[in-house]
C-alpha cells in the first residue's frame, strides 16, 4: 500500500468516516490482495462500523501477512476477543503483542482484565508486580493490583499498597480512593466508608461525573444505614450514566432486588455476563426476552442448591402458560424431586438430542413470570415433598426424645463469597442451650458438622444418616421447628412449609430477604431474625431468638400442661422476658426442690459462659451447697477478684480425683498461666488433651501456654489446628496474626487479621490493629482516619490511647498529651497489659523516653516470659544508648526455632569446649557483629555458621574460628558441645555501640579481586559514588527505609561525580525506566559478597539506605552516608546522632518529619557540593 494511500485512509478513519475508509480500501484492493497495513486499517474501519466478524477477519489476515511486524493487529484483535468474552484468546494475543512492545500500559491492563475474568488472579498479580518493578508508583497499575488483591480477599494488603504508590502520607488520588472504598465495603466497615465518603464528597463532586464505583460506594453506605431512598437514587444515577461493567451491572441488579424493585432488577440480572457456566448448549439460542408461549425451553440450574430450591416453584408454573419445559437439575435436587408425583424424572436423557427454541437459567424464570414486586411472588407452599415412609421413620425416632424437637443449621458452604457473614458457629449460638425443654437436632452438613459441641448443649447429631436432600427433607418434616442460617436447608424447610426461623447477618444479607425485618414472601412459614450488629450472632440469640423460643415453649406448656417440668418453667419464663440476672434468678428457681435444682446446673453453666451471667449459678450454689460449688468455681476463676478462692476450690476438687468440665479445665489453666504457674497449667492441659485430644478450646489453651513460654513455632502450629477445626474463631486468627507478625511473616499475618476483621467487623480492637498495620506500612493518613473515626464512635480508654498514639506519631504532641491525661495516670493497680502497652505507644510517639522505659519495666513484670516484649524493650534501650540493659533484654527476646538438643552457651570459658555460633538474623546484622567472634575465649574451639552466600567472604577474614555454611551444620550431631546465636553474643561478651568496633575497619576485601576493579575505575577521575536506593522488601520496616530511584533525581543536578549502581534485587529494575541515570552498572558483576566488597573498596564513597551494602562499606572503612527514615529507624544507629561510633566512616543523614525522600536527596546533593572537592552544580 502506497504511503499516500495509507495517509488518505488513515485521515478518513481519524475523522470518523469509517464507511468511506472501507469503500476506499475496496477500490484500492479490488483484487482482494491487501497488504498488512491495508488489512489493519480495514479491521479498524469494520470494527467502528459494528462489523465485528469482518474486523476480526481483517486483523487475522494482517497477522498472517505481517506476523511480527503488525503488533497493532494483535492488540486490536485482543480487545475484540475480550469484548466478546473470549478471555483465553485475549491472553494469548496480548502476550504476543507484549513480547514486542512490553511497555504498553493499555496492553497490560487488557491482559490483567483477561486474566481476572479467567480467575487467574495469581498470574494477574505477577504481571502487575513485574510491571511495578520498574515503575513502583504507577497509579493505574497499583489501582489494578489493589483490585486483584480485593478479588482474592486480601483487602489489608490492598490498603497497604497506598504507601507503595506514595499515597500513604497524604490524601490519595481518586483512582486509589475508589479501591479504598471497595476494601472498606468488603470487610464490612460501613461506618468508616461513610465518614470517608463524607470527607471526600466535595472532592469527588468536583469531577464532571462520578464514577460507577464511587456511586456504588455511596449507595452501599446509604443502604446499610437504612436510607433506602438515597440508595435507590444513587443506583438510578449509575444506570442513567450507562456503560456499566458486567460486575457493576450484576451488583446493581442485586441491590435493586433487595430494595424490592424486582421489575428492573430481574431485567438487569438477565444481562449478567455470557459466561461459559451460564450456557448449557451453545447450539441453543439464549433467551433474550422473547415471548415463550408455545415454545420449548431448556432450563438449567445455576448457583447454589438454595437458589435452585427457591426458584423451583416456577418450573411447574410454566406449563400453565403453554411453555414446554425441560429442567436440568443437580443430582441431589433430582433425588428430592423424585418425591413429587407430578415431576417426570428422566436420568438417562441426552439433552443434546432434544430440540429447544431457547435456553435460559432457572433464576430468569422470575422475569419470565413477570414478578415486579415481592407481592407478586407465587408462594403456593409446599411445592416440595418428603417421602412418607422416611418421614414416619424419623418421626418415630424423634418422638422418643424429650421436649420440643428443633433442627439446627449453623453454617453454609465455606466456599461461598459471603460465608464469613452468613455462617455462624455452635459456640456463637451456644446461648440457645440455656433453654430447658428443647432437644436440638443437628441438620448441619460439611466441615462445620465436626465442630465441638459446647458443654450443656443438648445437641444430637444425625449427619451421617442425612445422605441427600431427600433424607434431610424427611427429617425436617418430623421436627417441630427449624432454626437455620441462610443455607439450602432453610430454603428446603421453607419449600416444605415447615415452621422456620432464618438467622440473617447485618452485613451481606442476601437480596432475597429484601429489607423486611421479620417475614418473607418466598416462604410464608418463615420468620426472619437479623443481627442487631454485624458479626454478633450471640447477641441475636440472647436478645431475640432465645426469648422467642422460650415464649413458644410457654405457649406449648399452656396448651398441653406437662410439656415443661415444674423445675424448668421458672427459667424458661425468665428467658422469655430476657431477664435472668439478679433477683430474676432467685424468682426463676423459687419453689424448686433441691434435687431438681441440680438439674438446672447445665443450663446455669451455659448462661455463665455464653451470657457471662452467673446469677442463676450462684443461686443454685447457695441453695445446694457443695453440689453447685465446683460449677461456681469453674466460672469464678475467670474473675480476677474471685480467682484466688476459685483456684483453691478447683485445686482441692482435682486433688480428690474428680474431673472438671472442659470449660472448667480451660478456665483453670488460663488462671494458672496468668499467675505464672506454667508447670501446673501444663500438667492440667496434658490430662485434658488425653481425654479430649481434638477439642479446640483445649488446643487453644495449649497454644497460649506455648506462646507464654516462648515456643512460638509450637504455638503457631497448635493455633493453625484450632483455626482449621473452628474457622470462625476470631481469637485464634488474632493470635496467629500476632505470632506470624512477630516472626516476620507479614502476608500470613495480614491474612489472619483480615479473616478476624471479616468475622467481627464491629470489633474496635481489630480496627486498632488494622490501623497499626497501615501505619507500619507508611499509610498514616488512613491509619489516622480509622482511629479518629473509631474514637468518635467508641470513647473507651483503648480507643482514646490508640488515637493519642497516632497523634503523637504525627507530631501533634499537645493533643496527644491531653488524651493521655484524660485516660488516667496509668498507675492504677488494676491497669492491665493492654492498657499499659497502649500508653507506652503514646509515650514513644511523644519521645518521652524516661516514662516510656518505665512503662516497659511494668510490661516486663507482667509478661516476664514474652520474648517479643523483651526484644522490643531491648531495641528501645539500645537506641537510647542504654547498652548493657538493652543487650540483655534483646538476647532474652531472641527466638530459637531450631529443633536441636544442643544446649545454649552461657558465656563461661570451657577450655576445649566446642562452640557453634550461628547467624540468626539478616546480612546487615552479620556484617556488623561477626567481629565479636574475635573476643570469644581462645581456649574454646569456635565455629561460625553463616548463610552460604557470605561464607567465602568471612573465610577470607582470618578469623580465629572455622567458618562454615548453615547448610553444613548437623544440628542433632555431636560436633559441638553448645551453641549460641550471633545476636546473643553482644549480651554475653559485650558490644558497646558507643565506641568503635574492635580492630576497625575489620573487613578486608579479597586482594586477588582488586586489580580487576582498579582497571575498571582507573580512568574515572571523578568522585566515585556507589548508590543503593532500596533494601530488602521483605523487611518489616522497608516501607519507611527504602526510597525509589526517582527520589534521587536531585543528584543529577551536580557534576564532578560518577554514579556506580550497587542496587540488587527487583528494585534494580527501576533503572530501566530512568535512563537519565547514567550508571556504571557494576552490580551486574557483583554476584557475590567477595566481589561486591572488592568493588566497594575501590569507590570513594557509598550513599545508601539502611542495607547490607551499607554495612559492607562501613566494615571496609569506606566513607558511607546512611539515609535513615524518620520512622522505623533501626536501634543500631542510636537516636538523634549524625555519626555512628561503631562505624567511624559512616555519616547519618536523617529524614525529618513529613520530609520527602526527594528533599533528603536534595540535601545530600547540597552537602556533596559543599564538602567534596571538584563537585559542583550543573545549572
Amino acid at each position: 500500500m502506497k504511503n499516500d494511500d495509507v495517509i488518505g485512509v488513515q485521515s478518513l478513519i481519524d475523522s470518523g468516516e469509517f464507511q468511506a475508509a472501507r469503500e476506499c480500501l475496496d477500490i484500492l484492493f479490488a483484487d482482494g490482495k491487501e497488504d498488512v497495513e491495508a488489512a489493519v486499517l480495514r479491521g479498524i474501519a469494520c470494527y467502528q462500523l459494528g462489523r465485528n466478524d469482518d474486523a476480526e477477519l481483517s486483523y487475522r489476515k494482517a497477522i498472517n501477512l505481517g506476523l511480527r511486524n503488525v503488533t497493532l493487529a494483535w492488540k486490536n484483535l485482543a480487545a475484540m476477543c475480550f469484548c466478546s468474552g473470549r478471555y483465553a484468546e485475549t491472553e494469548d494475543l496480548v502476550e504476543a503483542y507484549r513480547d514486542w512492545l512490553p511497555n504498553d500500559v493499555e496492553a497490560l491492563e487488557l491482559l490483567v482484565h483477561a486474566l481476572i475474568n479467567q480467575k487467574k488472579h495469581r498470574e494477574a498479580e505477577e504481571a502487575l508486580l513485574k510491571w511495578l518493578e520498574q515503575r513502583p508508583d504507577d497509579l493505574a497499575s497499583l489501582a489494578l493490583l489493589q483490585y486483584v488483591l480485593q478479588s482474592t480477599h486480601r483487602h489489608l494488603e490492598s490498603l497497604r499498597l497506598l504507601a507503595r504508590a506514595r499515597q500513604g502520607c497524604s490524601l490519595p488520588e481518586l483512582s486509589l480512593i475508589e479501591q479504598v472504598f471497595g476494601s472498606l465495603l468488603d470487610i464490612g466497615w460501613i461506618d468508616v466508608a461513610d465518614r470517608l465518603s463524607g470527607k471526600f464528597l466535595a472532592t469527588l463532586a468536583s469531577h464532571a461525573k462520578l464514577s460507577s464505583s464511587v456511586l456504588w460506594t455511596l449507595s452501599s453506605v446509604a443502604f446499610e444505614k437504612g436510607d433506602y431512598p438515597l440508595a435507590a437514587r444513587h443506583l438510578e444515577t449509575m444506570l442513567s450514566e450507562g456503560a456499566l461493567s458486567d460486575k457493576a451491572r450484576y451488583s446493581v441488579s442485586m441491590r435493586l432486588l433487595a430494595l424490592g424493585n424486582l421489575e428492573v432488577g430481574w431485567q438487569l440480572y438477565r444481562l449478567r455476563s455470557d459466561d461459559a457456566k451460564l450456557i448449557w448448549d451453545r447450539q441453543v439460542p439464549k433467551w433474550a426476552g422473547q415471548p415463550l408461549g408455545g415454545k420449548s425451553v431448556l432450563v438449567f440450574s445455576e448457583q447454589g442448591a438454595g437458589d435452585v430450591i427457591q426458584f423451583l416453584r416456577f418450573v411447574p408454573l410454566l406449563e400453565t402458560r403453554g411453555i414446554r419445559c425441560t429442567f436440568v437439575a443437580y443430582e441431589d435436587i433430582v433425588c428430592l424431586l423424585a418425591q413429587n408425583p407430578e415431576a417426570e424424572i428422566r436420568r438417562e436423557v441426552d439433552v443434546g438430542e432434544l430440540v429447544f427454541d431457547y435456553q435460559l437459567q432457572l433464576m430468569d424464570l422470575a422475569l419470565v413470570w413477570g414478578i415486579k414486586a415481592p407481592s407478586d411472588i407465587p408462594a403456593s407452599i409446599p411445592y416440595l415433598h418428603a417421602s412418607d415412609e422416611a418421614v414416619r421413620y424419623w418421626k418415630a425416632r424423634f418422638d422418643a426424645l424429650p421436649g420440643m424437637k428443633v433442627g439446627l443449621v449453623w453454617a453454609g458452604n465455606p466456599d461461598y463469597g459471603n460465608d464469613h457473614w452468613r455462617s455462624s458457629s455452635l459456640r456463637e449460638l451456644s446461648g440457645l442451650a440455656a433453654l430447658p425443654g428443647v432437644t436440638w437436632i443437628a441438620l448441619q452438613k460439611g466441615s462445620a458438622a465436626d465442630e465441638d459441641i459446647p458443654e450443656g448443649f443438648n445437641l444430637l447429631r444425625f449427619d451421617d444418616e442425612l445422605k441427600d436432600y431427600s433424607d434431610t427433607a424427611a427429617a425436617i418434616e418430623a421436627l417441630d421447628l427449624i432454626i437455620s442460617v441462610d443455607t439450602s436447608v432453610a430454603h428446603l424447610a421453607g419449600a416444605l412449609g415447615k415452621p422456620l426461623w432464618i438467622l440473617l447477618p447485618r452485613r451481606g444479607k442476601d437480596w432475597r430477604w429484601f429489607i423486611e425485618e421479620n417475614s418473607s414472601p418466598w416462604y410464608p412459614s418463615a420468620r426472619l431474625f437479623t443481627q442487631p450488629k454485624a458479626g454478633c450472632w450471640d447477641r441475636l440469640v440472647r436478645s431475640e431468638v432465645r426469648p422467642a423460643l422460650a415464649k413458644i415453649l410457654l405457649e406449648r406448656d399452656a396448651r398441653n400442661p406437662g410439656c415443661l417440668a415444674p423445675w424448668q418453667r421458672g427459667v424458661v419464663r425468665a428467658l422469655a422476658a430476657a431477664d435472668i440476672g439478679g433477683a430474676a434468678s432467685t424468682g426463676a428457681v423459687e419453689g424448686v426442690a433441691s434435687g431438681d435444682l441440680v438439674k438446672l446446673l447445665p443450663f446455669a453453666r451455659v448462661l455463665a459462659t455464653a451470657d457471662e451471667e452467673a446469677s442463676l449459678l450462684e443461686v443454685i450454689w447457695q441453695q445446694t451447697g457443695s453440689l453447685g460449688q465446683v460449677a461456681w468455681a469453674e466460672w469464678a476463676v475467670r474473675d480476677k477478684a474471685k480467682r484466688a478462692d476459685a483456684i483453691r476450690l478447683l485445686h482441692a476438687f482435682c486433688e480428690s480425683g474428680a474431673a472438671l468440665t472442659v470449660n472448667g479445665v480451660c478456665a483453670y489453666a488460663y488462671a494458672l498461666m496468668e499467675g505464672g504457674q506454667f508447670v501446673e497449667a501444663r500438667a492440667l492441659l496434658r490430662e485434658a488433651k488425653a481425654a479430649h485430644p481434638l477439642h479446640a478450646a483445649v488446643t487453644f489453651l495449649d497454644a497460649q501456654l506455648a506462646e507464654r513460654t516462648g515456643n512460638r513455632s509450637r504455638a503457631i502450629r497448635l493455633l493453625g489446628a484450632v483455626a482449621m477445626r473452628t474457622p470462625r474463631s476470631v481469637v485464634a486468627h488474632l493470635r496467629l496474626y500476632e505470632l506470624n507478625r512477630a516472626a516476620g511473616k507479614t502476608k500470613l499475618a495480614l491474612g489472619h487479621l483480615e479473616r478476624a476483621v471479616m468475622l467481627a467487623p464491629e470489633d474496635s480492637n481489630l480496627k486498632r490493629l488494622v490501623a497499626r498495620e497501615l501505619r507500619a506500612a507508611n499509610c498514616p493518613w488512613l491509619s489516622a482516619f480509622i482511629l479518629e473515626s473509631l474514637y468518635a464512635d467508641d470513647s473507651s480508654k483503648q480507643s482514646m490511647l490508640a488515637w493519642a498514639a497516632e497523634l503523637a506519631a504525627q507530631g501533634e504532641g499537645l493533643r496527644a498529651r491531653e488524651l493521655l491525661a484524660m485516660s488516667g495516670s496509668g498507675n492504677e493497680a488494676d491497669a492491665d497489659f493492654s492498657e499499659i502497652y497502649s500508653r507506652l505507644q503514646v509515650l514513644r510517639g511523644l519521645q518521652d523516653w524516661p516514662a516510656a522505659l518505665a512503662a516497659w519495666e511494668r510490661i516486663i513484670r507482667l509478661r516476664p516470659a514474652d520474648k517479643g516484649m523483651h526484644l522490643a524493650y531491648g531495641w528501645d534501650l539500645l537506641a537510647q544508648g542504654e547498652i548493657d540493659a538493652g543487650w540483655r533484654h534483646y538476647a532474652q527476646g531472641l527466638e530459637d526455632n531450631l529443633r536441636s538438643s544442643l544446649p545454649f552457651w552461657d558465656g563461661v570459658d570451657r577450655p576445649g569446649g566446642r562452640l557453634l555460633v550461628y547467624q540468626d538474623q539478616g546480612q546487615g546484622d552479620l556484617l556488623q557483629f561477626f567481629v565479636l567472634v574475635r573476643s570469644l575465649p581462645k581456649s574454646m574451639r569456635v565455629t561460625l555458621a553463616v548463610v552460604p552466600s557470605v561464607r567465602k567472604l568471612l573465610q577470607d577474614q582470618r578469623l580465629p574460628c572455622e567458618v562454615i555454611g548453615l547448610d553444613e551444620v548437623d544440628w542433632e550431631g555431636d560436633d559441638y558441645d553448645s551453641r549460641i546465636q550471633l545476636m546473643a553474643l553482644p549480651s554475653l561478651i559485650g558490644a558497646d555501640l558507643l565506641v568503635p568496633a574492635l580492630n576497625y575497619p575489620y573487613l578486608l576485601a579479597d586482594q586477588r579481586l582488586l586489580p580487576r576493579w582498579r582497571v575498571r575505575t582507573a580512568q574515572d577521575s571523578l568522585l566515585k559514588i556507589g548508590v543503593v536506593w532500596a533494601g530488602n522488601p521483605n523487611y518489616g520496616n522497608d516501607a519507611f527505609r527504602s526510597t525509589m530511584l526517582k527520589d534521587w533525581l536531585p543528584i543529577l543536578q551536580i557534576g564532578g561525580i560518577s554514579l556506580y549502581n550497587l542496587q540488587k534485587d527487583v528494585s534494580s529494575n527501576q533503572a530501566l525506566a530512568l535512563p537519565e541515570f547514567e550508571f556504571s552498572n557494576i552490580v551486574a558483576d557483583c554476584d557475590s559478597w567477595q566481589k561486591t566488597a572488592a568493588a566497594v573498596s575501590m569507590l570513594d564513597m557509598v550513599i545508601s539506605v539502611d542495607s547490607g551494602v551499607l554495612h559492607l562499606a562501613a566494615c571496609l572503612g569506606v566513607e558511607a552516608w546512611a539515609l535513615l527514615p524518620h520512622s522505623g529507624t533501626d536501634f543500631r544507629w542510636l537516636r538523634e546522632r549524625d555519626d555512628c561510633p561503631w562505624y567511624p566512616s559512616v555519616t547519618l543523614i536523617r529524614q525529618q518529619r513529613d520530609e520527602t525522600w526527594q528533599s533528603v536527596l536534595q540535601r545530600v546533593a547540597e552537602r556533596l557540593v559543599a564538602t567534596k572537592a571538584g563537585v559542583n552544580w550543573l545549572i
